[in-house]
């Protein structure tokens, strides 16, 4: 029970991270569209956790607008915070079923939370071969020794680049959360 408590605490702190703004909140559309291609060229842990969602890959540093475009109807409206970090532009944050994506205000992805929670059998993967479900094990195959490793879950960083995977109790992924806070600001 107390392992269970710990993961919910981590994932709603995650899950807060994703959709932080300390401004308030306005709806706005997303009718973009155009197929640009986004793959950009990334190299290290961002390489590895690129993510692949609905047939769609991308990551932190490609365009938002381009990969929602591409990702189909969002579960609810796109909005907008303001985010507490000094001097940060304004954050869109995008909802598809099992995935957010957050964008900075130069529409360049900074954060992307895929969740089992909400949206069970969602079909995200990273490094092309583990997703949410996947065990400790298949995810240290495909990424290598973790950053710091707990009973809740591993964690992987490189500068400001971080992934986040959270375990149920089943031992599985039930959440994953992949960051760059160098293109926060």
């Amino acid at each position: 029970m107390k392992k269970r408590i710990g993961s919910i605490i981590l994932c709603i702190t995650l899950a807060a991270a994703c959709l932080t703004g300390c401004g308030e909140k306005k709806e706005t559309t997303t009718a973009e569209t155009g197929a640009v291609d986004t793959q950009e060229t990334a190299s290290g842990l961002a390489a590895k956790t690129k993510v692949t969602f609905n047939g769609v890959s991308f990551g932190c540093g490609d365009k938002a607008s381009d990969v929602v475009a591409k990702l189909g109807d969002q579960v609810r409206p796109s909005d907008t915070a303001q985010p507490c970090i000094p001097e940060a532009g304004e954050l869109t944050h995008y909802y598809f079923a099992g995935c957010v994506i957050t964008a900075s205000q130069y529409d360049v992805i900074t954060q992307v939370s895929l969740t089992n929670d909400f949206a069970p059998g969602t079909d995200a993967k990273i490094a092309g071969t583990v997703g949410l479900g996947s065990k400790s094990d298949e995810i240290k195959s495909a990424l290598g020794d973790p950053t710091r490793e707990d009973e809740y879950g591993l964690t992987y960083e490189d500068g400001d680049y971080s992934f986040n995977v959270v375990f149920g109790d089943d031992g599985g992924a039930m959440s994953m959360y992949i960051e760059d806070m160098s293109i926060m600001l």
